[in-house]
């Protein structure tokens, strides 16, 4: 386990908290994953998607209940950007510890939870339709990703799964 990355009391986030990305291939108890997001790349290009609410992100979304952070990833891949892959590979964990008293509304495991973050390649590319939520797809070359607001954010990451990414 490496540690990328450390982020504290995010706005979305009760305070105080602190964020920690470490990079591993070991899951963490499956009670307690919220989400997964991937960086799936054609080539050395970034698939990203445009969704309403949040703009350009990697794909993913919460685990809908019975499913395996896999099976999340493969589902959210294919609502958010019309995308399919063979293979992903666990690449972080992005553990999200909250010290503050847990506020009434928090709906995740507290006081820890987990995002992990996966990296494939696409294997395909199938005819994208916008939905409620999403509103494009589109394939980013290293040097216009750099310009996106989730890769400067979560630069460490993006630079691993980049140098990892088999082109």
């Amino acid at each position: 386990m490496e540690l990328i990355q450390i982020d504290r009391d995010l706005p979305w986030m009760p305070q105080p908290s602190v964020v920690r990305t470490v990079l591993t291939a070991v899951l963490p108890p499956q009670e307690l994953i919220t989400s997964v997001g991937v960086l799936a790349f054609v080539g050395n290009q970034l698939l990203m998607t445009q969704l309403v609410k949040r703009g350009w992100d990697i794909p993913g979304g919460h685990c809908e209940a019975g499913e395996t952070p896999e099976e999340t990833a493969r589902r959210e891949l294919w609502e958010e950007a019309a995308a399919t892959v063979n293979t992903l590979t666990l690449l972080a964990q992005v553990h999200v510890h909250v010290a503050a008293p847990q506020p009434p509304d928090y709906r995740y495991p507290y006081p820890d939870s987990y995002m992990l973050r996966y990296l494939s390649q696409v294997s395909e590319l199938y005819l994208f339709r916008a939905t409620e939520e999403t509103q494009a797809r589109q394939l980013f070359a290293p040097t216009k990703a750099l310009k996106l607001d989730w890769v400067q954010q979560n630069r460490a990451i993006y630079e691993v799964a980049l140098a990892q990414a088999n082109f």
